[in-house]
């Protein structure tokens, strides 16, 4: 029938989001053995100091973990010290750490929820250093949270410019494309419009960088019309 038809796809559809990350396979220990993060902090538990190639920056990241891992059933453990809420977790090696994110934000199980929500969904089960960092990007490119998210920021109301009484007094310019790039490799366009006259330059160019953009504003304006006013 169409009605179990459609019931069984979306039980299907559960248990392929549920399973999909599945750490716990045989891979699991020598991924983490090669996880350089777990190598840097093994060497700093066992030494006493960091490797030498570990910047600064890392050390102060790694060095609040280094006495909460543990090594249980083969596998790396961490203890998350929080205080309403401590818990254990998976050290989850890094090849997992975008499907967990997209396990746990935006499936038909969890939501789109902020990074709050999906961090501590995330650290219920599994947890890598920068994570929140990692979680907060990916929130951040999610097209769906950007077309629902409300914005909050007040309308500006639209200001009139002041009127021009002579040429040159004020040049609109703007860019066109990208376009179908030319035989000379051109696939922009710098449009230059005279806010008096409504006289206007249209100039082909390769990019819109910023020396590009000021080179043909001097050579097809300024050389021809002097200086702005």
């Amino acid at each position: 029938m169409p009605a179990d038809f459609l019931l069984r796809d979306i039980v299907e559809g559960l248990n392929e989001v549920v399973n999909s990350v599945d750490p716990f396979g045989p891979d699991l220990q020598q991924l983490q053995l090669a996880d350089e993060q777990i190598i840097k902090i093994n060497s700093f538990q066992k030494e006493g100091k960091w490797p030498l190639n570990t910047p600064k920056s890392e050390q102060k990241l790694l060095l609040p973990l280094t006495n909460s891992l543990f090594l249980d059933s083969k596998a790396v453990w961490i203890r998350l010290n929080n205080k309403n809420y401590p818990r254990t977790a998976l050290w989850l090696p890094k090849i997992y750490s975008k499907r967990a994110i997209c396990e746990c934000h935006g499936t038909i199980l969890s939501g789109h929820n902020a990074l709050k929500k999906t961090y501590l969904r995330i650290t219920n089960e599994y947890f890598w250093p920068n994570m929140k960092k990692d979680i907060q990007a990916h929130i951040y490119s999610c097209l769906q949270c950007h077309v629902r998210k409300k914005s909050t920021a007040k309308p500006t109301p639209l200001q009139t410019l002041p009127t021009v009484d002579q040429p040159n007094q004020r040049v609109h310019i703007d860019l066109f494309g990208p376009l179908k790039t030319s035989g000379q490799g051109n696939k922009m366009v710098l449009v230059m419009t005279d806010a008096f006259t409504k006289y206007a330059e249209a100039i082909p160019i390769p990019d819109k960088q910023a020396k590009t953009v000021a080179m043909e504003i001097f050579v097809h304006w300024i050389c021809r019309f002097g200086s702005l006013v």
